[in-house]
């Protein structure tokens, strides 16, 4: 079996993986243990690739980990998507470095000064956890200052008044905060109000918030559209393109997508060629009889955490596999930020 991935529809820029937070949703499984970042250099390389293949590019943003941990870099890689005509919308941060009011201006009309038109700050029980309220008040009214009310992003608003009301005035923990709104309640509200994505650390740090099925309540479709899906793909600083879902999954170099988005043969990554063949159930059976993979008795709340399961067994294994990267993401699933809700 072949398959394409097309070019790009809309497209996260990751400058690093390293962010202030330790967010237990967090798709990419950022935290401050991250070190590397992109150089200018990487970023010119970047974005001139994609500046060549931005046909059906018609959303581009800059995020991470936390791009305002190097200021000055992510007001360079606004500067230069802009010079190439990407279609730069936002830059996403989670507004840690707002302690006040002059700071946080500071920061806003740097990024404004290098072109920037909208910016979007994140705020969720998953970020309280990290980032005291206060300082998304204050990233808030400086946002709007700088850019206007209609260019600041609030993700998410109903999250904002919902931590407002419960009078949050420093950080919250996650735990204290499904308490408060219940177990199941919270479980609903993340996965419709949040759209909270089954991968990453979410995938395992929230598992007990939601129902488990055994591994062939997964069975029976592939993943050829996950896997070429052209919506909200990612270039790390590494040079992964990672499709939309899958994190953990590099599908090849952002610095040949000519060859990547030509590419018919996936041989030579037999992970991917497998989940496009025939989903997880292929993954399972191929990982069980090739690498002793074992089914979690537990279950599983996706297929996605299903897949991540069977990789983070790989990785653990000491399989090599040049389409399971970046390797730290798999460090970064700890068991000991998962949620308890018993």
């Amino acid at each position: 079996m072949s398959f394409q991935v097309p070019p790009p529809s809309s497209c996260a820029i990751i400058l690093s993986y390293q962010c202030s937070s330790r967010c237990r949703h967090c798709i990419n499984a950022s935290s401050p243990s991250w070190v590397e970042w992109a150089s200018r250099r990487d970023i010119d390389r970047q974005f001139e690739a994609l500046a060549a293949h931005s046909q059906y590019l018609s959303h581009l943003y800059i995020s991470g980990g936390e791009p305002m941990l190097k200021p000055a870099l992510t007001a360079y890689a606004v500067h230069r998507a802009l010079e190439l005509d990407l279609p730069l919308e936002y830059v996403e941060t989670n507004a840690f470095w707002c302690w006040d009011e002059e700071r946080a201006l500071e920061g806003f009309i740097r990024l404004k000064e290098a072109g920037l038109k909208k910016v979007a700050i994140s705020i969720s029980p998953f970020h309280a956890e990290f980032v005291p309220l206060p300082h998304t008040e204050i990233a808030m009214d400086a946002a709007q200052e700088v850019f206007g009310t209609n260019n600041v992003i609030l993700n998410t608003a109903e999250y904002f008044q919902e931590l407002f009301a419960m009078e949050v005035e420093d950080t919250l923990e996650l735990e204290h905060y499904i308490e408060n709104k219940g177990a199941e309640e919270a479980a609903l509200s993340f996965a419709s109000e949040y759209e909270l994505i089954p991968n990453g650390r979410a995938a395992v740090a929230l598992a007990d918030l939601f129902n488990r099925q055994p591994a062939s309540a997964y069975f029976g479709e592939a993943c050829e559209k996950e896997l070429s899906n052209p919506y909200q793909v990612r270039m790390d600083h590494e040079g992964n393109y990672i499709p939309g879902l899958c994190a953990g999954i590099v599908l090849g170099s952002t610095h040949d997508l000519s060859a990547l988005f030509a590419k018919r043969d996936w041989s030579d990554r037999p992970l991917i060629n497998t989940l496009a063949k025939g989903g997880v159930e292929a993954l399972l059976a191929w990982a069980k009889s090739h690498y002793d993979y074992q089914e979690d008795v537990m279950g599983y709340t996706s297929k996605c955490h299903l897949c991540l399961d069977i990789r983070r067994h790989l990785v653990r294994s000491g399989v090599v596999l040049k389409e399971l990267k970046p390797l730290p993401f798999y460090d970064e699933l700890d068991p000991e930020s998962f949620i308890d809700i018993h």
